[in-house]
């Protein structure tokens, strides 16, 4: 409605309805992101973890029930896959930290919010996703990337959970 009235045209919708949370530095996966055009992006990943302020809670809160992001992708990049990576646990940490957290998992159940963990192999050029069923970060080949964008838009426009 702001845009009508001063007579400016309107913003495209996102083509990927999700939240991506980053740290400020990881300037080659803030790229990556930036292509997806997602929904909202929050380029301070540290606010994941437990020292956070509550205004990163709120931010995701805002993204989930006032611009309907039903995907938060939790995002860190390193020269290393993975399975190589002393960050690998800590960054898993941090998710499943997100994931329990007191404020949110309220909002994430009745939103049905999926968390998913994103890591970009920056040496390489790879994106890997965490699959809780296998218990590994999968490399996401083309075809990866599109079945991601895909599940991430179709829970989007499902409902949410009665």
């Amino acid at each position: 409605q702001l845009f009508r009235r001063r007579g400016l045209e309107r913003v495209e919708e996102p083509t990927l309805p999700a939240a991506f949370v980053l740290d400020s530095h990881m300037s080659v996966a803030a790229q990556v992101v930036a292509s997806f055009h997602p929904a909202a992006t929050l380029q301070v990943r540290g606010g994941a973890r437990r020292t956070s302020a509550e205004s990163v809670a709120a931010t995701l809160e805002h993204a989930i029930t006032q611009l309907g992001v039903r995907t938060i992708v939790l995002c860190t990049q390193d020269v290393r896959p993975p399975e190589h990576s002393p960050l690998r646990e800590t960054f898993l940490a941090e998710s499943l930290w997100l994931r329990d957290h007191l404020w949110l998992q309220r909002v994430f159940r009745e939103n049905g919010v999926v968390i998913e963990s994103m890591w970009f192999d920056v040496e390489e050029g790879d994106l890997h996703l965490w699959d809780p069923s296998t218990r590994r970060f999968e490399l996401l080949a083309d075809s990866g990337i599109e079945a991601f964008v895909e599940r991430v838009t179709a829970r989007a426009q499902a409902e949410p959970p009665a």
